[in-house]
């Protein structure tokens, strides 16, 4: 079976516009976490989140005028992924393909859309091809030529969309994939997280036996995967994709089953996949 490799990767965030820069900050002891600024956070138990500043949120927004804050930074980290030059335009590539993952989506679009209709009853037709667009459109900028696809798996969207990207290139779908992970913080998204239960009003304390929940952040990541046999096998140490599986255990709309059995079960399947026991 031919080996299915990282060959790039992106990343920007509330710590850093790369991936290198979000490294060095994290040996450095910082934290990726700020006061709330983009709504009011009176209301919430926890009032600090992983958000970008409103210098690098502007910054966004006029790097890329025509996308909303997600398509911004789905895009920054997915043309750092493909390593593209600052201004550079890709050509469409027939055997590059695009996989999206996120929680919320485009969620600032569909807040436009909501809006427009309670306001003036209807939406228009650019507004709908704006949002219909997002996928098609993030593709077509990063020459993503070879078919594209969004999944929205909750906390578990990333991982699922490396899977399905393992999956077209062992299927001989496309020789390469750009797989992006985003979400961006806003109102909508806090106040359904806050009822979840799930955020802690302390901070977060990762295998700690103090630990009381966890704080969201927003931001973009993203990977190219290539097939290693299609391209000679560079020198340098590689990491590879060597198993993924996804499931649906059907226990509960937003928690798992208390004794774990389909983590244990789609973890097990991983493991089969890759050969490892």
């Amino acid at each position: 079976m031919a080996k299915i490799r990282f060959a790039g990767q992106g990343l920007h965030c509330s710590l850093g516009r790369n991936p290198e820069e979000v490294y060095q900050r994290m040996c450095a002891g910082q934290d990726a976490f700020r006061p709330v600024w983009r709504f009011p956070a009176a209301p919430y138990k926890q009032q600090k989140a992983g958000m970008l500043s409103e210098a690098e949120d502007e910054f966004l927004r006029n790097a890329y005028p025509d996308d909303e804050l997600a398509g911004a930074l789905a895009k920054q980290a997915g043309r750092q992924a493909l390593g593209l030059p600052e201004g550079a335009s890709p050509r469409p590539d027939s055997g590059l393909a695009l996989v999206l993952a996120s929680n919320f989506g485009a969620w600032e679009t569909q807040e436009w859309l909501w809006r427009e209709k309670q306001d003036l009853g209807t939406v228009s037709l650019a507004s709908q091809q704006h949002w219909e667009d997002f996928l098609p459109g993030l593709a077509r900028s990063l020459g993503c030529a070879g078919g594209c696809q969004q999944l929205s798996f909750s906390c578990a969207s990333g991982t699922a969309a490396l899977g399905a990207g393992w999956d077209i290139i062992r299927a001989g779908r496309a020789e390469r994939v750009l797989v992006i992970a985003f979400d961006i913080l806003g109102e909508f998204c806090w106040c359904g997280l806050h009822n979840l239960h799930t955020i802690t009003s302390d901070t977060m304390r990762p295998f700690d036996r103090r630990r009381s929940g966890t704080i969201f952040s927003e931001g973009a990541a993203a990977v190219l995967l290539e097939r290693e046999d299609d391209r000679a096998a560079s020198a340098a140490p590689a990491q590879y994709l060597i198993g993924a599986a996804t499931n649906n255990n059907a226990y509960h709309l937003t928690a798992p089953r208390p004794e774990a059995e389909g983590s244990r079960e789609v973890i097990q399947e991983a493991l089969r996949q890759s050969g490892l026991t």
